[in-house]
């Protein structure tokens, strides 16, 4: 193995590859993996423990092992095998560190161990090869996006409040109550204490009211700011959780109660990607909408009826959506559908 060079493990309790040692940023900047905590694994001696517990050489209190935790980057299956074919991933059989695994191991993991059909994995290969940005599709991921947005802009919003705010309690001329320096309302009231006799009542009023209104925007800072954290940790986690993509099938069934068709199953599950052209500001906690989805086809099945390609363009909620199908010999091909109605030709002009 060359030295530096990122390499990884392969944990089939997850179905993943754990990062060991990442070379520069090209995972994170690309938007490979997602990263999950793990408790720290903590050797315990048990004669120095019965010690400690008895009070027996003035050892230091124990830590609960599972408080403390370490976060690692996690690759799913196409991304590691994506990387590895180009040279830039290394990956270990797991639980040893030193002996390394071949192309045909990680095919054999791909197709046989985690059944992801090949046709999944060569869709995703031809858009990465094109430098787009490429992440399993969720369920709960487009709101979560939406929701993250919100709180961003608010959040924005109320810092450049906030700093209005404090530049004009700062610029005020209230003697020493100088709040825009970061000194809070407990502290300006008792540097009003010792003030002169000679300032006026009416002058300690509006410091207090400035005090006050400028402690107000604080506050709401740092709940915002609580929200939009556990937001982000919630996108990392959606991610981390994220299904195995599927072929897009056909789910359509005639049921004659009902006087037409059904969807059996949810049209969203069918969208194996969200892709994001491509851009090196790319942030994979605050991302923004996905340019597009796609559905991966079987080449060789009957193609969706027409009502199944309305359903799943309902269920993309605005994004553009491509299909992409893949030819016996390896050959990518897509192409985008859409809704559009058309004019009624008794409309008169």
């Amino acid at each position: 193995m060359p030295k530096g060079s990122t390499t990884c493990e392969y944990d089939e309790m997850l179905g993943m590859f754990k990062v060991l040692k990442a070379k520069g940023k090209s995972i994170s900047s690309g938007g490979y993996g997602v990263p999950h905590s793990t408790p720290r694994v903590v050797r315990i001696n048990f004669d120095e423990a019965a010690d400690v517990t008895a009070g027996i050489g003035g050892g230091s209190t124990m830590k609960n092992p599972s408080e403390n935790k370490v976060t690692h980057d996690y690759l799913f299956i196409e991304e590691t095998l994506f990387l590895h074919e180009r040279g830039m991933l290394a990956v270990y059989h797991p639980g040893d560190n030193q002996k390394l695994m071949n192309t045909q191991d990680i095919y054999e993991i791909m197709l046989h161990k985690l059944n992801m059909p090949l046709a999944i994995y060569l869709s995703y290969s031809h858009l990465r090869a094109q430098t787009f940005i490429v992440i399993r599709h969720t369920e709960k991921r487009l709101e979560l996006i939406r929701k993250i947005g919100e709180q961003k802009q608010a959040f924005g919003e109320k810092c450049n409040q906030s700093g209005d705010r404090k530049r004009k309690v700062k610029d005020s001329d209230f003697g020493s109550c100088e709040v825009g320096k970061g000194t809070t309302s407990y502290q300006s009231k008792n540097m009003q204490q010792h003030q002169s006799d000679d300032v006026g009542n009416g002058k300690e009023q509006t410091c207090t009211q400035y005090e006050s209104y400028a402690a107000l925007p604080d506050m709401n800072l740092e709940m915002d700011k609580d929200d939009l954290m556990a937001t982000k940790k919630e996108i990392r986690n959606d991610a981390f959780h994220a299904p195995q993509p599927k072929l897009f099938r056909d789910a359509v069934s005639h049921d004659s109660d009902t006087k037409g068709m059904m969807i059996h199953a949810s049209m969203s599950s069918s969208i194996a990607y969200d892709v994001y052209n491509p851009n090196s500001n790319y942030k994979k906690t605050m991302p923004d909408r996905p340019d597009f989805y796609v559905a991966v086809v079987p080449y060789v099945e009957p193609s969706p009826t027409f009502s199944t390609m309305k359903a799943v363009i309902l269920a993309c909620k605005g994004i553009p959506i491509k299909i992409s199908t893949v030819s016996d010999g390896g050959t990518v091909n897509t192409f985008g559908i859409t809704d559009l109605e058309v004019p009624s030709i008794n409309e008169k002009e």
